[in-house]
């Protein structure tokens, strides 16, 4: 949904631009549900109340300034995953249908150049293009599990797939949480190839969009050979995979490489 490295850099450094506290409250929400522990919850007694109280605040703060911006887009999709998480199925579609209005109204479905006045930067642009595919892979997700069609036809896109940085794919995931994971950590530390996760997750989300238009929104009749189309852009899809992104034989494999799986 966003940059990582950008939002930490804003959060250290209290820049408002890329880290507000609606986007904090947001990640915190969603985050709370991988913890037990009692201070997660509103209620430390009621384990059903974890992330409620950030969840409150988030929409506190959406309601007191709902203007569009890069961090309201993030954070309305994050809320979404977040209603996902509670069965809230309902309000997470509309909250994602928020989300995509939003990216559109501020038109990140399109490209833009970095300007030498400084206006727009090489690292807002990629900020951008990483929201947006975020934001196309959540609601392709969402239309899966509610069976609508996405609000942005595939077609209306204009904007490249996110730029993979060396520097970036390299950087080490171990997991965290769990203290007692500690002795663990060593051997299970890789690299954390979120950008090159990120490129084909959007690309089989362009495939599940066309079928999903092809069952709900179909312009002319589903034939055989159309499914069966389909189904060779998806085996394709899986043959282009890098050797990175599949199940490892020997060794753990990135729990971002199984979700794509």
């Amino acid at each position: 949904m966003f940059p990582e490295e950008v939002f930490f850099h804003g959060l250290r450094g209290k820049k408002l631009k890329y880290c507000t506290p609606l986007l904090v409250n947001a990640v915190l929400a969603a985050a709370c549900h991988f913890s037990d522990r009692p201070e997660a919850r509103s209620d430390p007694n009621d384990p059903s109340t974890v992330g409620n109280h950030f969840f409150a605040e988030a929409k506190r703060l959406l309601h007191e300034d709902d203007r569009s911006c890069l961090t309201t887009v993030q954070a309305l999709g994050v809320m979404s995953i977040r209603l996902a998480m509670n069965n809230q199925d309902s309000s997470g579609w509309q909250y994602a249908g928020q989300m995509m209005s939003m990216a559109v109204q501020l038109g990140l479905h399109t490209s833009h150049a970095a300007q030498p006045n400084g206006k727009v930067t090489a690292s807002e642009i990629e900020a951008r293009r990483v929201t947006f595919w975020g934001c196309f892979v959540l609601q392709t997700a969402w239309s899966i599990c509610v069976g609508r069609i996405s609000a942005l036809p595939r077609n209306a896109i204009r904007l490249e797939k996110p730029c993979l940085q060396d520097h970036l794919e390299g950087k080490v995931w171990r997991p965290y949480g769990d203290p007692n994971l500690d002795g663990l950590a060593p051997g299970l530390e890789q690299a954390s190839l979120k950008y090159t996760t990120l490129l084909y997750t959007s690309t089989l989300s362009e495939i599940v969009d066309d079928v999903l238009h092809m069952f709900y929104a179909p312009r002319d009749r589903v034939t055989s050979r159309k499914l069966l189309q389909h189904h060779e852009k998806f085996q394709n899809w899986y043959k282009s995979l890098p050797d990175v992104l599949r199940i490892r034989e020997s060794g753990p494999t990135l729990p971002q490489v199984l979700s794509l799986q």
